[in-house]
């Protein structure tokens, strides 16, 4: 599924992902904004704890919380302001 093929435009089907059942955890990205790819469903397998950046769309939707080991956001944008030239000023 590389971005020759798709473009990466649509997600893999749930058969289509290769999870190992004895991974310590799966960390996935919920919505890629570029393309706009969200994730319908929580991916991985029940039993695994899963880690989720949620930078994009958290808060944008209810969600299963119990399902999730870790969820994170961070600023897409950079912080502070921008220096021209000399960068001591």
């Amino acid at each position: 599924m590389g971005r020759q093929r798709w473009g990466y435009r649509r997600l893999p089907a749930p058969d289509e992902l290769h999870l190992a059942p004895d991974a310590a955890y799966l960390h996935y990205v919920s919505n890629e904004t570029v393309e706009g790819l969200e994730f319908a469903d929580i991916p991985g397998l029940h039993e695994m704890p899963l880690v989720c950046d949620m930078s994009s769309n958290l808060l944008a939707a209810s969600l299963d919380i119990d399902r999730y080991a870790m969820i994170y956001a961070h600023a897409q944008k950079n912080l502070g302001r921008c220096h021209r030239g000399d960068p001591a000023r």
